[in-house]
């Protein structure tokens, strides 16, 4: 009964613009909300399968919005915050997992641009390795069953069929 009522008064609330009031209370009553964003690649190529990217130019917009929207703080300064100043915004964090090559080539060109800071979290095995992280090897084995998958007489026709969509779909 609560699932279907929550379901029911997600979109309404939502929709409706009720989820502003929780913005503006917390500006009324001098609170701010601190969110940590995470980002995995910032890349025109996105991968079939794990395909957690943005592209550099909705990146750009993104940083454009929440520069004018937010109070960006770095993830080291964070604990060191001065929430007693005249800057009522909320306060976002930037974060990049896995420190991917191109979030030096696209995602740092844009974050300097626009004066924002952020943390790239490394692993540091991989750092001047060949080698992929296991969700990447995955990804890039499951992409290229497609193109082997008729190499194999053990592989139904129909277990061909579902690995060529399960790798073909798009990101939602």
């Amino acid at each position: 009964m609560l699932v279907g009522l929550k379901s029911f008064l997600r979109p309404l609330i939502f929709y409706g613009g009720f989820h502003q009031s929780k913005i503006i209370w917390r500006r009324l009553t001098d609170r701010r909300a601190i969110f940590v964003l995470n980002y995995h690649k910032v890349d025109y190529q996105v991968p079939p399968l794990f395909g957690v990217a943005a592209r550099p130019d909705v990146f750009e917009k993104q940083m454009v919005f929440l520069k004018k929207h937010y109070r960006i703080a770095d993830l080291s300064e964070l604990g060191k915050l001065e929430f007693d100043s005249d800057d009522k915004r909320d306060i976002v964090v930037i974060t990049f997992d896995d420190g991917y090559r191109n979030n030096y080539t696209y995602a740092f060109p844009i974050l300097k641009k626009h004066g924002i800071p952020a943390t790239i979290f490394l692993v540091t095995d991989y750092v001047g390795s060949h080698r992929l992280l296991w969700h990447d090897r995955l990804s890039w084995i499951l992409y290229n069953a497609v193109s082997t998958a008729h190499e194999y007489t053990d592989i139904t026709s129909e277990m061909r069929h579902d690995i060529k969509r399960f790798c073909s779909s798009k990101p939602v």
